[in-house]
């Protein structure tokens, strides 16, 4: 794993904070005189040999990080109160006993809850009847509905049935066949009610030949047959009489009787022409409607029925549904009540150390109440913890910066205050997705992630909540170039060291690699023996750089492969040709992202130097850059750089002006638990952690 995380490079890029710095004196650099250094603005002068040196050194370099944390059970749980309100502690055991699974912990007071349950038992015992006598209701009315629906279902098929038997097979189907005609649907049933018209138009005395008006209509008839037949009889009988009355043959009384007969029969006949004129005309149709209208009044009682049926039969669901919910809600609360009796004695769910709940946590997150027999608590308090010391880990907080490092597997050494000398083997489990959001809340500066260090090594004298100090092992580097992790700053987006050369400060491009809070490996641009300074010094001018490159004897500049010339201490100069309008177009776009805040931190920093004028990029042309140098060259007097008079500035002290001495714009790297920039932390140790040694590397001659 060791191997695996020092084969992968990392890339280093300068923080958000060294980039501006850095663009900020470029700006100002080029604006102000082309190339002429800040700190020769302000008065900074040549190196002083008392400023701290580190030569390179070869050897093997651990790289770790190092965290408190605190020892917790992999595998802990936690119980809780779970009755209802408040109860009474009645039995616990003692804290500290080493408990096995099943094992009695806690017995809660539960005479009351025993009296609640037999009253509830009553209750859900008659819930539980009148449930049953809404389910026997329905069904009681579900039998009521269907023979009122047989009923209105008879009554409905009777009605069609006589309107059939009056009006005959033969009409039924002549008007349903003109109904089928005219609608152009055949084989079309239709409701009685719209076949009227067609009965109507039928012919009462030839469309009709069978069924019951074909009946009344012969009996009529055949009443009108008889009576001209008794006419005839009569008439003939009166005419034989007259001429016997005419002889002398009867009396005219006898001549009377059969003229009376006669008048009869005429009156008969004439009653049963008018008697079959009334059928046709008014009985036929009264009838006829009246069937119909029969048949319609059945369909509706039928419908009635049915909507009637449905009716009753939702008001006894709902009702039974009504009885089954209270039945059902008594019941759930009996066994409710019987769970909960159960829960008044607590049982070790798996084998472990017994911790209070009143004894555990911080003391802003314990629960409310003393856990002892006798005390009351409360629903979800917090009464036992039970952690299994079979398997323990520690959790620590990770700052941001070394988060992308720490991957699960890694392995880690921990070691406990309480237990001088005592040294465990552990690995990294899980390291946390997101930061803590409470440590970012108590502290929104600081940005942490969780990780859990399982421990592979157990003792019988660890106890959860013990301090521990874990240090996770991210990799062991072999026989390799490292320097103080302050010595390594940024110029131009490019990683930097300042190296003692006989001419002067070289400012020489490096590439590192892994690093730990006080060293960090040098994989380009440096060897054994160099001297390096342990911060980024003043920066000086191209002009001051231009001469001193000059110099006889001295060492020509370091020039990397594929970089830029790079020129001894200060700001990197341009490459050779490169033409004035590239630095103003660059010094153009850094002032187009400066922010109001630094562009008027700029203006009051050349008004103090008797500068004015408007710094907007529109403004600043080459004719205006000009004339500022030539006014800072008059202020100057024309004056070398470092000459007399000149003051001596340190990274960070302050000019007369109020402005940091600009060679902050290099500043070396900050990582989490490293020192001031002389490499001198807290403890005397080069930016160590207090008593830490395991950063130290092992050097080799």
């Amino acid at each position: 794993m060791a191997t695996q995380q020092t084969q992968q490079k990392q890339k280093r890029s300068p923080s958000r904070n060294h980039k501006m710095r850095r663009n900020i004196i470029i700006a100002v650099a080029v604006i102000a005189v082309g190339g002429i250094a800040w700190a020769k603005l302000s008065g900074g002068g040549d190196l002083e040999e008392t400023e701290a040196l580190f030569a390179v050194k070869r050897g093997d370099l651990l790289i770790s990080v190092l965290e408190s944390g605190k020892i917790q059970a992999n595998k802990s749980v936690n119980l809780t109160c779970e009755l209802e309100g408040q109860s009474t502690i009645i039995s616990i055991i003692p804290e500290g006993t080493y408990v096995k699974e099943g094992d009695e912990l806690v017995v809660l007071d539960s005479a009351s809850l025993r009296d609640e349950i037999e009253q509830q038992q009553i209750t859900a015992k008659s819930a539980e009847s009148a449930r049953t006598q809404a389910w026997e209701a329905l069904e009681i009315q579900k039998n009521q509905n269907d023979s009122d629906t047989k009923a209105a279902e008879l009554a409905r098929d009777f009605a069609l049935i006589d309107l059939k038997k009056y009006t005959g097979e033969v009409a039924y189907k002549k008007a349903l066949e003109a109904y089928q005609e005219e609608k152009k649907q055949e084989n079309t049933e239709a409701k009685v009610t719209e076949l009227a018209p067609y009965f109507a138009a039928l012919d009462p005395e030839k469309d009709y030949v069978d069924g019951d008006w074909h009946q009344q209509l012969l009996t009529a008839q055949n009443k009108i047959t008889s009576a001209k037949t008794a006419l005839k009889l009569a008439e003939d009988k009166l005419i034989g009489t007259k001429k016997l009355l005419d002889r002398g043959y009867v009396t005219q009384t006898e001549w009377e009787v059969d003229q009376f007969s006669y008048d009869k029969a005429k009156i008969e006949l004439d009653q049963a022409n008018e008697s079959k004129k009334l059928l046709i005309n008014y009985d036929h149709p009264k009838q006829l409607t009246k069937f119909i209208a029969d048949d319609q009044e059945a369909e509706k009682e039928l419908e009635r029925a049915k909507r009637k049926a449905a009716s009753q039969v939702a008001q006894k669901e709902a009702d039974l549904g009504a009885k089954e919910a209270t039945s059902k809600t008594q019941k759930l609360r009996l066994d409710k009540l019987t769970d909960q009796l159960g829960k008044t004695v607590l049982k070790a769910p798996q084998p472990g150390l017994v911790i209070y709940g009143s004894s555990s946590g911080e003391p802003w997150r314990r629960e409310r109440g003393l856990v002892a027999e006798g005390e009351s608590v409360y629903e979800r308090q917090k009464l036992i913890e039970l952690p299994d010391l079979s398997t323990l880990k520690v959790q620590v907080s990770v700052h941001e910066s070394a988060r992308d490092m720490i991957k699960p597997g890694q392995e880690a050494v921990v070691t406990v205050e309480a237990l001088p000398g005592l040294t465990l083997r552990g690995h990294v489990d899980k390291v946390a997705i997101l930061p803590d959001a409470q440590q970012n809340w108590m502290n929104p500066d600081l940005t942490v992630y969780p990780t859990m260090v399982l421990l592979d090594e157990q003792a019988e004298t660890l106890k959860p909540g013990m301090t521990a100090k874990v240090e996770i092992i991210v990799a062991e580097l072999k026989d390799v170039l490292y320097v103080p992790v302050q010595a390594v700053s940024v110029r131009n987006e490019r990683e930097v060291c300042f190296v003692i050369k006989a001419s002067g400060t070289v400012v020489v491009p490096v590439e590192s690699g892994l690093a730990n809070n006080n060293y960090i490996e040098i994989r380009s641009g440096l060897k054994k023996g160099d001297k390096v300074l342990t911060y980024a010094p003043v920066t000086v001018s191209e002009e001051t750089i231009s001469r001193k490159a000059k110099q006889p004897g001295d060492e020509k500049t370091t020039q990397p492969s594929g970089g830029p010339a790079v020129g001894t201490t200060g700001t990197e100069a341009a490459p050779e040709g490169e033409a004035a309008p590239d630095r103003e177009q660059r010094t153009r776009e850094f002032m187009k992202n400066m922010t109001p805040e630094q562009k008027k931190q700029m203006e009051e920093r050349l008004k103090s130097l008797g500068i004015e004028g408007d710094l907007s990029p529109e403004s600043m042309t080459p004719e205006k850059m000009k004339e500022i140098r030539q006014k800072m060259m008059e202020l100057r007097g024309g004056g070398a750089p470092g000459g007399e008079g000149s003051r001596r500035m340190r990274p960070g002290q302050t000019d007369p002006a109020g402005a940091a001495a600009p060679g902050r714009e290099g500043s070396p790297r900050i990582r989490p638990g490293q020192g001031d920039p002389t490499g001198q932390g807290p403890t005397g140790g080069p930016g160590g952690r207090p008593g830490s040694r395991r950063n130290e590397p092992s050097q080799t001659p």
